[in-house]
């Protein structure tokens, strides 16, 4: 009986420690890279003791394809635990955006792709190599177990030679082309998505749970005219995403300046894309048909009809805009609302229930 116990108290031990997982990451933002973190996910009260967490990426000092498999950066975990949150924080110096579990400096490098790994009894130090043959692979493990892992890209290439080789089989970016600066996994699926650079756009949630993220397929906005010389008759915005995606939980809305009395965080332009699907090319194509701004405007732009024609695309080229694709929009139906009561530069109110 005494040794059944110990194999059930072993094994409620290791289903707890088998719950730690990688869940937010912001490697940078824009401006000054102040609120750098790395959180993780887990139970309540569970001991990290014997984790690590390992940044794996490129000898600066080595030629391709030899620069592969370096490990960047180490951050242990000894005598830390999971708080009553079940979300660990660890941070920068720098960090202010709520109370870290854990202050140090991550040596977070934002120059090629990038493997975040959660590991236990790591027994390396910062400059191993995991990769001796560079080809791709672990062939030193230098840890019994690996529990997490997600790679964040600078770019589409990783071969090993124009991008440095990940080791993980989740992947998250680029953003734009760019190394990712704000990742996030989500809490249903545990696939990772692209958050914002900026960290005034609120998207951060360090210390809490994630909120939920897209389904159904990849959906964002690809490119946008405002405006043009003479009449604006072909403004227009192209998403591009996953052919098929049902588009009807989406809306595309921006914000602006309102009246002299708003100042800003204003919703000058709303469009639902109800009942529409993603077509076979990728690209959903959305222009515009006359309205009060523009009694000249057909549907068409720039000789190609909209996927979706309406008289609700009307775009301010004036003064600063933000355009958002977001998802379960619970706004003001007609445009108006006041989503910056203060005019400080943060969103008092967000009516969505996610950004796209």
């Amino acid at each position: 009986m005494r040794n059944m116990l110990v194999a059930i108290a072993t094994g409620l031990t290791a289903s707890i420690a088998f719950g730690q997982s990688l869940n937010e990451i912001r490697t940078q933002q824009t401006g000054i890279d102040t609120q750098i973190y790395v959180e993780l996910a887990g139970t309540a009260g569970a001991s990290l003791n014997d984790l690590s967490l390992i940044v794996i990426g490129g000898d600066d000092n080595a030629l391709p394809p030899g620069q592969n498999g370096y490990i960047e950066s180490v951050i242990s975990l000894a005598g830390k635990a999971v708080p009553a949150s079940g979300f660990f924080v660890m941070a920068e110096p720098s960090y202010t955006l709520t109370t870290p579990n854990l202050v140090a400096s991550l040596g977070i490098q934002t120059d090629n792709n990038k493997t975040f790994m959660l590991v236990r009894n790591f027994a390396g130090i910062v400059g191993d190599d995991i990769d001796l043959n560079d080809d791709g692979t672990i062939d030193n493990a230098l840890w019994t177990e690996v529990l997490d892992s997600v790679a964040l890209m600078s770019g589409l290439t990783a071969d090993g030679t124009a991008g440095d080789f990940v080791y993980s089989t989740k992947k998250c970016g680029p953003d734009g082309g760019s190394f990712v600066s704000h990742a996030k996994k989500c809490p249903t699926t545990g696939a990772w998505q692209v958050g914002f650079a900026d960290t005034a756009a609120g998207d951060d949630t360090p210390g809490a749970a994630n909120p939920a993220c897209a389904t159904g397929g990849f959906v964002q906005v690809n490119e946008i005219r405002i405006d043009q010389p003479g009449t604006d008759n072909d403004e227009y915005v192209e998403l591009v995403g996953t052919p098929g995606t049902d588009l009807s939980d989406l809306t595309y809305i921006v914000i602006g300046d309102g009246t002299s009395a708003q100042l800003s965080g204003v919703v000058e332009c709303i469009i639902p894309l109800t009942g529409k699907t993603m077509p076979a090319n990728g690209l959903f194509l959305i222009t515009g048909t006359a309205n009060s701004g523009n009694t000249a405007a057909d549907g068409v732009s720039f000789g190609k009809a909209g996927d979706l024609q309406t008289n609700k695309l009307i775009f301010e080229n004036s003064d600063h805009v933000t355009h958002m694709l977001v998802r379960g929009y619970t706004g003001q139906a007609t445009t108006g609302q006041d989503l910056d009561t203060n005019n400080d530069g943060v969103l008092d109110v967000k009516p969505w229930a996610s950004v796209a």
